[in-house]
């Protein structure tokens, strides 16, 4: 993503308004960390896969808890959710993976006895993920064409 692409294709943007916008049009925000060579894939493909063992692809609600590595050498991928969002109950099951239907968002706990969000995932086969922002080195930019993303299986 070189000065001249950025120029082409993404407007200098803050991540509260993305944020907010999001918010504001009934979508949910939610990120994703990625290095640049995987950040321009996911962008020039409209693919994004998991390396776990079902290939989920993972998201976060914050900045904060897609890691801090996103700031000093990665980017931080900015997407919006308009899709179905489903808790994820530990509490009869410690597996997380139960339910592996696409096009929901799942919201995993860290543990059955904390209902707060460790991560989100979405498997193979989700459609209608919109990658519509991104950060480097805490400088935010909208893409000026958003695009569509696949959840597919992972090699």
């Amino acid at each position: 993503m070189s000065d001249k692409w950025l120029a082409n294709n993404a407007t200098p943007y803050s991540r509260v308004r993305f944020e907010s916008d999001t918010k504001q049009s009934g979508a949910l925000p939610i990120y994703h960390v990625s290095n640049r060579e995987s950040a321009q894939s996911i962008y020039a493909t409209g693919k994004i896969f998991g390396i776990d063992v079902v290939s989920s692809a993972h998201f976060h609600h914050t900045p904060q808890g897609a890691g801090r590595q996103a700031a000093v050498d990665g980017i931080l991928l900015g997407f919006t959710w308009s899709g179905v969002v489903a808790n994820v109950d530990l509490s009869n099951d410690a597996s997380s993976h139960r339910d592996r239907r696409p096009n929901i968002l799942f919201d995993v706990p860290i543990s059955e006895y904390d209902n707060q969000t460790w991560e989100l995932r979405l498997y193979p086969g989700t459609t209608g993920l919109l990658l519509a922002f991104f950060e480097i080195a805490n400088t935010g930019y909208l893409l000026r064409s958003p695009r569509v993303v696949e959840v597919i299986q992972g090699g």
